[in-house]
């Protein structure tokens, strides 16, 4: 309730003054998502910006994903490998791995190549974008 009121605060501030509300309503109906809080808004609205969100969650996932296809080369043969593999293939493919899976390969992450010493400023770059869209999202 606090962050809907900071976001509502302009359109009620500016609809005080006088003839102000001429103004900031179509603007507010023009602009929902930036404007109003989800109270406000229909239920096509509530589904469009759903699905909207979601693409932009979305969009970091597939190079946080390439990135770590591309340094399946660099993991040493072992049988966490194998299972690692499997777990990338999984998440190419579009299905969730079970958490024993992933966790069974976290020794990879460990050490190189996929400690966050070794990654690339690519791959940290999407990681960071995610971890901040994901923080928003809470809010």
């Amino acid at each position: 309730m606090p962050s809907d009121m900071w976001r509502i605060a302009p359109v009620l501030i500016l609809s005080a003054v006088p003839f102000g509300n001429y103004i900031i309503f179509p603007l507010a109906f023009m602009k929902p998502k930036k404007l109003l809080c989800s109270h406000f808004w229909s239920i096509q609205q509530k589904a469009q910006f759903s699905i909207e969100d979601l693409k932009e969650r979305l969009r970091n996932n597939r190079p946080v994903l390439r990135a770590l296809q591309a340094k399946l080369d660099y993991v040493p043969d072992s049988s966490a490998k194998e299972k690692w593999r499997r777990v990338l293939a999984l998440l190419g493919s579009g299905v969730h791995p079970s958490p024993n899976e992933v966790l069974a390969c976290k020794e990879l992450f460990t050490k190189d190549p996929y400690h966050l010493n070794y990654l690339s400023y690519s791959h940290m770059g999407y990681l960071l974008k995610m971890l901040e869209q994901l923080s928003e999202k809470e809010e």
